[in-house]
């Protein structure tokens, strides 16, 4: 498989989820990836399955089939069906996988959703200043000609720019892709990267997103019957970022060092006391898998509706900043060229 080929979070939950029914139902695994057949998958995972039922059918094990999908599998998702099969609870490893991917799913789905209103007006915004400057003020620059008045200095310079970007098109484009892409992506990886992880760190929304992909990933271990140290090993390997795996890192050493998970997490600053409440409680009682899914739920229910407030605040602020670039391309372009008719 290409490993170019981007990891699709719905297509894994509906494989997981579905693997796991069935299995657990007493199907064949041979037969299970026929029954697969018909979900409604992206091309790739459904010539996955196929190269996964040939292997399966050869007397392969399902690690060793999901192998094949080389950039649509994710390591951790690889890691954790292996674990499943020695262990003998890979339906609730899958099951658990499932629950994973579905929450990612989820997410991302809520931030795309999120941004394209925003987006679109931006790019409705550049489609409009493009046309007024390459356009419309050449334009009216001829009415003031018709009229027999001076052309303002700013449209003259503006003119000048518009024949000088149509004359020499590949270079401009060179310079965009300079200016635009290269040369910031360098200044951030040189320059600002760690200010840039320092004051997102900051950010509330940032925060609660860390801690609740962490509580996720410790719920799929634990609800999943694999021994702790073990699955957060493998969590780590997982395409995480750096703060997550810093701190499962550090739960993970401390645990196989004889601390217990509350005092561990309390240790890395990254979760709320509410959350550590609810851990404490769960291992005083024996019941951490329940403190955990109660644990899921309830943040991200708080981190769905923090990322709606901002939806909300950042819509109309985009609004007006561009009803502020509109009136000001009025007061500066349209009004003295009203006046001047008007007289």
């Amino acid at each position: 498989m290409n490993s170019k080929k981007k990891v699709s979070y719905k297509d894994l939950a509906l494989i997981a989820g579905n693997i796991s029914k069935l299995y657990e139902e007493g199907i064949q695994l041979l037969h299970i990836f026929s029954l697969l057949d018909e979900l409604p998958l992206k091309k790739e995972y459904k010539m996955l399955l196929k190269e996964m039922e040939i292997i399966i059918r050869d007397g392969g094990t399902l690690r060793k089939a999901f192998s094949k999908g080389e950039g649509l599998i994710p390591i951790f998702f690889l890691s954790m069906v292996g674990i499943g099969e020695r262990t003998g609870r890979i339906v609730y490893v899958l099951k658990g996988l499932e629950m994973y991917y579905n929450k990612l799913q989820y997410i991302n789905k809520t931030i795309i959703n999120s941004i394209t209103y925003p987006l679109i007006l931006m790019i409705a915004l550049i489609i409009l200043g493009f046309f007024v400057l390459f356009f419309f003020i050449p334009s009216m620059a001829n009415i003031y000609g018709a009229m027999g008045k001076d052309i303002p200095d700013i449209y003259l310079k503006i003119i000048s720019m518009k024949k000088f970007v149509f004359r020499n098109p590949i270079l401009i484009i060179l310079q965009v892709m300079i200016w635009g892409i290269i040369a910031p992506i360098f200044i951030f990886n040189i320059f600002l990267r760690k200010s840039f992880y320092y004051y997102i760190e900051k950010i509330q929304v940032y925060n609660l997103f860390n801690e609740y992909i962490t509580i996720v990933l410790m719920s799929v271990v634990i609800n999943s019957g694999i021994n702790i140290a073990i699955g957060l090993e493998y969590c780590c390997e997982g395409e995480l970022n750096e703060k997550i795996t810093k701190v499962l890192r550090k739960i993970n050493d401390d645990i196989k060092n004889g601390k217990v998970l509350s005092e561990s997490m309390n240790e890395t600053m990254m979760f709320s006391k509410y959350t550590l409440a609810h851990i404490k409680l769960g291992e005083e009682c024996g019941s951490l898998d329940k403190r955990l899914i109660i644990l899921e739920t309830e943040i991200f229910n708080n981190l769905n509706d923090k990322i709606s407030k901002i939806t909300v605040l950042v819509q109309p602020l985009l609004i007006l900043t561009i009803g502020i670039i509109i009136l000001s391309f009025i007061i500066k372009f349209v009004v003295p060229l009203l006046d001047i008719v008007l007289i």
